[in-house]
């Protein structure tokens, strides 16, 4: 079969923080003795999800997803040499290459296939002579979707700090208002017609105010679990993950466990309907 046919293989092309890739000092042939990625071929009736999880678990101790990589492309490796090392008998492989940046590399991945791992910089992966040549060109592939991707989650990132400040913007500046408007309807110096305009505009603005603080709400959630979701398909450190605090006896745990949006939310519905109640009986402070 590896005489006479091409194999169907998948390149795991793990990078971490500083782009740089690990690679492993190859055992076994084709390529042995010299620095290449961890991957492995596909088994027949083994569908590419399948054999992405069984490689990566085999090369590099750790249970992946496709889901948690980004498909770089096909390349084609051709080899003089195969792992029986049988004698003028080459090995062609068709690659899958697929990339993945975890939050934390593997530590100690498996040594079947390789004898010692470290990481490479492409300057160094370029001059350094057992570095295999089809590694090279992945040094390459990703930089503009690196790049693309940094802008693009950054941009995400601002998006829901900026729901974030707004969510908290409104319920302070509700207040303000709120205490201007019922300064002016609890006053007993007022007349009924001026108590019920001010207490009409504090309805008014509590209602405003709701509606706009659901709506940066829903803004700030939707993008804080599009982030995590994002941070858990690329295999990234879930920073947009909502802490819960656990429940014990000091104070801060149990008020910080309370939902801060639904302790404003009905703040502000209070206001609503204390100005409700002023609206319809303008005269029972009297």
């Amino acid at each position: 079969m590896i005489k006479n046919s091409p194999l169907a293989s998948i390149d795991l092309i793990v990078r971490d923080f500083d782009d740089r890739i690990l690679l492993g000092r190859r055992i076994n042939e084709p390529a042995k003795g010299m620095w290449f990625v961890p991957g492995g071929r596909i088994h027949k009736n083994e569908s590419v999800d399948e054999a992405f999880t069984r490689i990566s678990l085999s090369e590099l101790g750790i249970e992946y997803r496709r889901s948690q990589s980004r498909f770089i492309g096909v390349f084609e490796n051709i080899y003089d040499t195969n792992f029986l090392e049988k004698p003028n008998i080459g090995t062609h492989y068709v690659v899958l290459a697929y990339e993945i940046r975890p939050s934390i590399l593997p530590a100690k991945p498996p040594m079947t296939q390789h004898n010692e791992f470290r990481c490479f910089a492409k300057d160094e992966a370029i001059s350094d002579s057992q570095v295999h040549r089809y590694v090279v060109p992945y040094y390459s592939e990703s930089n503009s979707f690196n790049d693309a991707f940094a802008c693009q989650y950054g941009a995400l990132n601002s998006r829901r700090d900026s729901y974030n400040s707004l969510l908290w913007q409104t319920p302070v500046l509700s207040l303000t208002a709120q205490a201007f408007l019922f300064t002016i309807a609890l006053s007993k110096d007022v007349t009924v017609t001026g108590r019920k305009i001010a207490a009409s505009l504090a309805l008014i603005v509590a209602i405003a105010s709701i509606q706009l603080l659901t709506k940066h709400r829903f803004g700030e959630v939707y993008h804080a679990k599009l982030l995590q979701r994002i941070e858990k398909e690329r295999g990234l450190m879930q920073i947009n993950a909502r802490p819960v605090p656990m429940i014990t006896r000091n104070p801060e745990t149990w008020l910080a466990k309370l939902r801060s949006y639904w302790i404003w939310f009905f703040l502000l519905l209070g206001f609503g309907i204390c100005a409700l109640i002023i609206i319809i009986k303008p005269d029972w402070l009297k």
